[in-house]
């Protein structure tokens, strides 16, 4: 069971190692194209924005947009304004309501809007900052890093074997333990 455990840890510390360099990878092409995907279905509009230094995911409900309709693509960082204006901040005249809360790195945003022409939309919108993505995935890699101290009394320096028996030299590695040759003279 113990060796199941440690195969699971070691599983997720690969995991979270490789979600920590996708995230820097995506974090640094962001500073240079911003990449969406948008999925609309009959009562729903799902929209994730990894945009430069945080990612985003939005969740309408009464979408704006054609029922069934997807996208997916990139633009450049400074078309941003032109091509996403609508999404956060709707038409002229509309009524939008928009509480929300803030941690560092961590945003959580809903608003209720009332439209024009279409009906009120709820919008909820969660947006995490990359280095706190990077940060919390690097808990697990660096807790696997052990600082190598000094082995307890009676252990040889080298391989850690109990000297207790032979403590002049160590008959695993064959290291000579230090203070040894000083007791013999």
């Amino acid at each position: 069971m113990r060796r199941l455990g440690r195969y699971i840890y070691n599983g997720l510390t690969l995991l979270s190692l490789l979600i920590c360099l996708a995230t820097v990878m995506v974090w640094v092409r962001s500073n240079w194209y911003i990449h969406y995907s948008n999925r609309c279905q009959q009562s729903y509009q799902c929209l994730v924005v990894l945009d430069p230094g945080e990612a985003s995911i939005t969740f309408d409900s009464n979408p704006r947009r054609p029922r069934n309709q997807s996208d997916t693509g990139y633009y450049p960082v400074a078309e941003r304004d032109r091509a996403m204006w609508w999404v956060f901040f709707g038409l002229p005249g509309d009524n939008i309501e928009e509480p929300s809360w803030h941690i560092p790195g961590l945003t959580f945003h809903w608003a209720s809007r009332t439209y024009t022409v279409h009906p009120t939309t709820h919008t909820r919108r969660l947006t995490i900052s990359y280095w706190l993505i990077v940060l919390l995935t690097l808990i697990l890699p660096a807790s696997r890093i052990r600082l190598r101290k000094r082995p307890p009394p009676g252990l040889c320096p080298k391989c850690r074997y109990d000297l207790r028996a032979t403590p002049d030299r160590c008959p695993e590695c064959g290291t000579v333990v230090a203070g040894a040759e000083n007791k013999r003279d």
